[in-house]
């Protein structure tokens, strides 16, 4: 956290926020928001195999490493949120499994990728509420284990206390 205090006072930037470019400013006076994709601005590990649990829901998204197939999960006290991009490669049919069906619904899978997480915590994904951020590379396995309605409930996410 020092080193990072560090980077703002000396290069003049956030290391949590550089992904941010200002935003284009049309003739007509409107902003377009721009940044920067993730590889490029996210200092990353190693590249590793992942497996576990995959939460996405609508406006969310949750990687539990090492999660067991089986509810209910515990929500982990770091959130990590994986990120899907043009350079992600899928083995078989993992990207139709994966891909959006529009209902609203959060859909859980079991799935094993290979990717790299953040090195430094900070303020990852939706409104930064992932303290963990990851690149999927490649897609390896993906099983769908349940479907509900809304949001995960107490029946597949138990929340801890803080």
């Amino acid at each position: 956290m020092a080193w990072d205090a560090a980077i703002r006072v000396v290069e003049g930037y956030d290391p949590y926020r550089r992904c941010a470019l200002p935003d284009e400013v049309q003739p007509d006076g409107s902003r377009i928001g721009r940044s920067v994709p993730e590889r490029n601005c996210f200092d990353f590990g190693p590249v590793q195999r992942f497996t576990g649990v995959y939460f996405d829901e609508f406006e969310g998204q949750l990687f539990i490493e090492g999660a067991p197939a089986g509810p209910p999960y515990l929500q982990p006290q770091e959130r990590i949120w994986p990120s899907f991009d043009e350079k992600t490669t899928y083995r078989g049919d993992t990207r139709r499994a994966l891909s959006s069906d529009d209902s609203g619904a959060t859909r859980v899978f079991e799935v094993e990728w290979i990717g790299r997480k953040t090195v430094r915590a900070g303020e990852y994904g939706h409104f930064g509420m992932s303290q963990r951020g990851m690149i999927v590379d490649q897609v390896i396995k993906v099983r769908l284990l349940h479907k509900v309605e809304g949001y995960a409930g107490p029946d597949l996410l138990v929340r801890q206390k803080y």
